[in-house]
């Protein structure tokens, strides 16, 4: 298996559409030579989010995108596996947004089974919050407020199709970060870009990402270390993350945000860290996703 670097990179932005807080949109040219200087056959993200990085930069033969939030793994997975369906269902929502229409797709979101009319308003609803922020409940309720947005505006057939056919080279898996720790080994490349902590929009699902985590998260990423993986790793700050030992390299960015950490826009700090190993490239795979 050969590995891929440069090549398969979409040569311009593909717009993955949803609104993610701390999404990598703005992030993608400073975070370019990091990605480009690695050699990698599987490519993992634990903490996948609205996939900017994956559709972008990421170029492996395959791909893990794991993430604890039921509700965005659904709706990949419904695009990889029927972009035209997806693309129907999107079609049924109102162009123009009311107050009243939002709050009760809310509500009516909160009810749904899983399944496509789920994976269709969760997008929805995305689109139309208050700054695509996801926060639920301790009953694990969706509970944004409507935002500024009257207008619902969603892909084209063909956007979307062209996101299900990168999708089709990757397993998505909801899971806790730790679980994709079974995939470390030479060839493989983690990106990391977890909640920031102590903030309200680390309640992407119930329980929050908190503290205890951060220490999870320092002791998942010596691990996948120690059995040869690369690492790249972004946060929030201007200093080297706890979590990441000194034999990471550092480099801070200047990354426009419409929602930060601290709930303000404007030009945040963010640092991007990385530990890459040299071109070692196994034959074999490890195996946690449904495809």
């Amino acid at each position: 298996m050969s590995a891929l670097n440069g090549e398969g990179r979409t040569s311009q932005k593909m717009h993955g559409w949803l609104r993610w807080a701390g999404s990598k949109s703005r992030a993608l040219d400073a975070l370019r030579q990091r990605f480009e200087s690695a050699t990698y056959d599987l490519y993992v993200e634990p903490f996948v989010g609205a996939a900017t990085v994956f559709l972008n930069l990421a170029a492996p033969t395959r791909a893990v995108l794991a993430d604890t939030n039921e509700d965005l793994i659904a709706f990949f997975s419904h695009l990889k596996r029927d972009p035209e369906a997806v693309w129907r269902e999107l079609s049924t929502f109102p162009r123009l947004v009311s107050k009243s229409y939002y709050y009760s797709a809310r509500t009516r979101f909160n009810g749904l089974q899983p399944g496509l009319t789920r994976a269709a308003t969760f997008f929805f609803l995305n689109r139309t919050c208050f700054n695509g922020v996801y926060r639920v409940n301790r009953r694990g309720e969706f509970n944004v407020p409507k935002g500024s947005r009257r207008i619902f505006r969603y892909p084209t057939l063909q956007e979307l199709s062209s996101i299900g056919v990168k999708l089709q080279r990757a397993d998505l898996i909801c899971s806790d970060f730790q679980k994709t720790a079974a995939l470390a080994r030479p060839g493989v490349l983690f990106y990391l870009d977890p909640p920031y902590t102590g903030n309200a929009y680390d309640r992407y699902s119930w329980p929050p990402f908190r503290g205890r985590d951060i220490d999870r998260l320092g002791a998942f990423i010596a691990t996948v270390r120690s059995r040869g993986a690369s690492v790249i790793a972004s946060y929030s700050g201007t200093q080297r993350p706890c979590f990441l030992s000194k034999e990471f390299e550092v480099k801070r960015l200047n990354v426009f945000r419409s929602i930060s950490s601290d709930g303000s826009r404007g030009k945040k700090a963010e640092v991007c860290a990385y530990a890459l190993n040299g071109n070692r490239v196994a034959n074999r795979s490890g195996d946690l996703g449904d495809g």
